[in-house]
């Protein structure tokens, strides 16, 4: 509690309390799932990144985006390197049709984890339908993936995939 108290102290007194992009997290040791936000003029707000996320998930698969995003990114804001949560946030941006959302999303998800495929994939898809130049190194880097795997490595059935249905594929639009 005394950590909690502190941290909220600070941000206030160094001016960060009332804006949300400053937002200042703290786990206050009731729980490993259980955050305290703080965002909004420095009101706390729980957060359950696990039980976000199951929600965020299920909400993905009805195509509900609008709340897999609202979801997902409660996840994001609490555990900032979590990669699954960002690679379907990044989806269910794309599903909503926010390709800019889905980029950024995506680019983070690439950032974490810099050999995965299925986030050079979906940043690959983002910024082909954002009509960016930069689209075609995602596609280099999949084909140069799928060219050392030789089907041989764990990947190979999803590149393979990827290679004949995925955004690159011909005759993808």
């Amino acid at each position: 509690m005394r950590r909690l108290v502190a941290t909220f102290v600070l941000t206030a007194a160094v001016g960060f309390a009332a804006s949300p992009a400053l937002a200042a997290y703290v786990t206050d040791g009731q729980s490993p799932n259980e955050t305290y936000a703080y965002r909004d003029y420095g009101l706390p707000t729980r957060v359950s990144p696990s039980r976000d996320y199951v929600q965020g998930a299920a909400a993905l698969k009805a195509k509900q985006y609008k709340s897999a995003i609202r979801h997902l990114a409660r996840v994001t804001d609490a555990q900032p390197m979590n990669l699954t949560a960002w690679r379907a946030l990044g989806a269910a941006y794309a599903g909503d049709g926010r390709w800019d959302a889905s980029r950024r999303a995506y680019k983070k998800a690439v950032w974490l984890a810099p050999d995965e495929i299925v986030s050079h994939a979906g940043l690959g898809l983002a910024l082909k339908a954002l009509h960016d130049p930069k689209a075609q190194k995602q596609a280099e880097w999949l084909r140069a993936r799928m060219d050392a795997c030789h089907d041989a490595c764990p990947d190979a059935a999803l590149l393979k995939t990827l290679e004949t249905r995925g955004p690159f594929a011909p005759g993808a639009s």
